[in-house]
């Protein structure tokens, strides 16, 4: 019910939309849509579906169209037979990609034009990335740095990211938390200088045979 505030003849009112969206505030746009969309993938293809997805409405500099239409391929190959023909390429128009749930609404689409803007809309969000196209003239494709070289202190910058409240709440109560991680430590490592590399993901594990309990975590890119 909406909550009132106040009284008199101009009581201040908040709907039950706008109390839902302030509990929801901290909870990535790309996570609403995937909740629509994640019973299209098999339990084991879920997590490559999901980080499809993030890297989708996440778009690293250089992403061509090719790139575009092979992840949407990539989340078609992943489907269940099916529902891969909720995941479209060219619906209207070639560089209009989106994915429509059960029934046939858009939960997530992507626009591209030709000076390189990519919009990104996402359950009501939208967001108009600028990127610097690999088939622009002189412009070279930034390579992905896979591993890291021995003169970063992984432990430490892991130690360092386990001190973000946000992160370390959600590493010790990954209950329905994990997939919530991965756009705070994506920023964390942009923060860090590590834009180059391509972040695969998170790692939360305990170990049974410790004193005292603890989760343990591990990033990896």
């Amino acid at each position: 019910m909406p909550f009132h505030i106040g009284s008199g003849c101009l009581p201040a009112i908040i709907s039950n939309r706008r109390i839902y969206r302030i509990a929801w505030s901290d909870t990535p746009p790309e996570m609403s849509s995937w909740e629509k969309m994640k019973e299209f993938f098999c339990s084991t293809h879920q997590t490559e579906a999901l980080e499809c997805i993030w890297t989708i409405c996440h778009p690293p500099a250089g992403t061509t169209r090719e790139d575009v239409v092979s992840r949407f391929e990539l989340l078609r190959t992943l489907a269940y037979d099916g529902w891969e023909e909720n995941i479209h390429s060219g619906l209207h128009g070639e560089n209009y990609f989106c994915i429509l749930d059960e029934d046939s609404q858009e939960i997530l689409s992507v626009t591209l034009d030709d000076v390189g803007n990519y919009t990104v809309n996402c359950q009501g969000y939208s967001e108009t990335h600028h990127l610097t196209m690999a088939t622009e003239p002189g412009v070279e494709r930034t390579d992905i740095t896979y591993n890291l070289t021995s003169d970063i202190d992984a432990a430490a910058y892991l130690e360092e990211l386990k001190q973000n409240p946000i992160i370390n709440n959600k590493i010790m109560n990954p209950v329905g938390q994990c997939e919530s991680l991965m756009t705070p430590v994506s920023n964390f490592m942009n923060e860090k200088g590590f834009d180059n590399i391509r972040y695969r993901g998170i790692f939360i594990w305990d170990k049974p045979t410790e004193e005292i309990p603890t989760n343990h975590f591990a990033v990896v890119g």
